[in-house]
């Protein structure tokens, strides 16, 4: 799956970039709607939220500055690069990612290069979809 553009909340299509800096992207995305931030549990410092209208970005800071970990789709007017949104079919998962998935439950996560797509299916029906860092999987206390 796709995993390298950059968001653009003015269209269609949200690929994920977990990992990159944030400030660049949150820059070229314009203002969120609203933020907060929470103490890190992973990580020294403050883990930071922006939400927008359709999806919402989580960073985690490092020490070249804030790193994009997750990104959470929030409706059907997104959509992944390869075009599922919520409300698909688990078929159209299917269609688009194939069957390897690592399942647990309803959750469905396919991982490649550094990352996870996670889908949630409920009902047959697409509930949930992110992209995560796999970061916390390599951080050592």
């Amino acid at each position: 799956y796709d995993c390298t553009k950059t968001l653009d909340q003015n269209k269609a299509v949200v690929d994920s970039i977990v990992d990159d800096l944030a400030d660049p992207v949150i820059k070229a995305l314009g203002d969120p709607k609203s933020t907060f931030t929470e103490t890190s549990c992973a990580f020294e410092g403050e883990d930071k939220h922006c939400i927008y209208s359709n999806f919402e970005i989580l960073t985690y800071p490092s020490p070249d500055g804030d790193r994009i970990q997750a990104v959470y789709l929030n409706n059907d007017l997104v959509k992944t690069a390869e075009g599922l949104k919520i409300g698909d079919s688990k078929a159209k998962v299917e269609e688009l990612y194939g069957t390897g998935a690592g399942v647990s439950g309803n959750q469905y996560t396919y991982e490649k290069g550094g990352m996870s797509l996670m889908i949630i299916v409920e009902n047959d029906a697409v509930t949930s979809i992110s992209y995560a860092s796999d970061i916390l999987g390599t951080v050592t206390q």
